[in-house]
């Protein structure tokens, strides 16, 4: 009785595998049996089932078959069939590069857990026909060089230096406005020329130092700085010697080969006496007596006194007229 059932069980277990294998269809085709070296087919899967199964295709990544490449894979396409049953179609472009017969086996479907081979399939790619008749074969051209292109040199050349001209012009007014600015702002004002004689103003200037009394309170490098500073500004006033940036040394030497002034031996005695103080004081530290600083300041005075410039107006037919002369 056991044995019965056991028989009867896969009786009925391989008339349902039947019946379900009869419900799934699956097949594979291609639109072309021969195409050119670069032109395209399409490749289609087509599965029939029942409704409610589970349908997987296969999947590609480039290739497809051997010298076969996938291109593009397009959306499926579902149509309901009687009994409630569906055709799935999944097509795929592909395309070949080189001339020959393709052999395209079965794909794998998989529907309602089982797993359905397609049929297979074939294309030949073939070369594009050439016309020896029209058409002489040859070889690869050698590269050429193509011409030069002086126009194109010029405009780009002409137009960069202009360019690189026009910045310098640029960089040029905006650092001459900018040094304008700056000397505007830091440069001092000229001080304002007196126009006395060059006397007038040394007697001044000696009378302010006499009412400051520097040697009186001790202070001789002050006093003897400030009296041979009168005595070069006196003598750049009235000589255009530039006494103010020579050493005493210097200054007495313009005097000796100074033609109109050689001559005047008092004079330079007394230039040469008060500028020897004056440089003991102010850099050996010397201490002068009380009488040798007055005598200092009445040598300088004496020294004005008879080289200043004279002035004589005489008056003839209503004109007047300065003679100017040495003491």
């Amino acid at each position: 009785m056991k044995k019965l059932l056991v028989i009867i069980f896969c009786i009925v277990h391989c008339a349902l595998c039947i019946e379900i294998k009869s419900q799934v269809a699956v097949s594979a085709s291609i639109d072309s049996v021969q195409m050119l070296i670069g032109e395209q087919a399409r490749l289609s899967i087509q599965a029939i089932q029942p409704k409610g199964y589970t349908l997987q295709f296969p999947h590609f990544s480039d290739n497809v078959a051997s010298n076969l490449e996938l291109v593009s894979t397009l959306k499926p396409d579902t149509v309901q069939l009687a009994n409630e049953r569906l055709q799935v179609t999944n097509s795929y472009i592909v395309t070949a590069f080189d001339s020959a017969l393709i052999y395209i086996p079965g794909f794998e479907v998989k529907a309602g857990g089982e797993t359905y081979l397609t049929n297979p399939v074939s294309i030949k790619i073939v070369d594009m026909p050439i016309d020896t008749a029209q058409h002489v074969i040859a070889d690869i051209k050698d590269i050429t060089q193509p011409p030069f292109d002086w126009m194109f040199l010029l405009t780009t050349g002409g137009f960069s230096i202009l360019s690189l001209l026009l910045l310098a012009l640029v960089l040029y007014l905006v650092d001459k406005y900018l040094k304008s600015r700056k000397n505007k702002d830091t440069e001092p004002e000229p001080e304002p020329i007196d126009p006395r004689k060059a006397h007038e103003i040394a007697y001044e200037e000696l009378d302010t130092l006499r009412q400051k009394q520097l040697w009186q309170s001790q202070q001789f490098k002050a006093y003897y700085t400030e009296l041979t500073e009168i005595l070069r500004r006196y003598i750049s006033n009235r000589y255009a010697i530039d006494a103010m940036e020579q050493t005493s040394d210097d200054v007495i030497s313009e005097f000796r080969r100074n033609k109109e002034l050689k001559e005047k031996k008092e004079e330079i005695k007394l230039l040469s006496d008060v500028l020897q103080v004056a440089d003991l004081v102010k850099f050996a530290k010397w201490q002068p007596l009380p009488d040798e600083c007055e005598r200092s300041f009445h040598q300088v005075t004496q020294f004005i006194d008879n080289t200043k410039e004279l002035i004589t107006e005489n008056k003839e037919q209503g004109e007047g007229n300065r003679e100017y002369g040495i003491k």
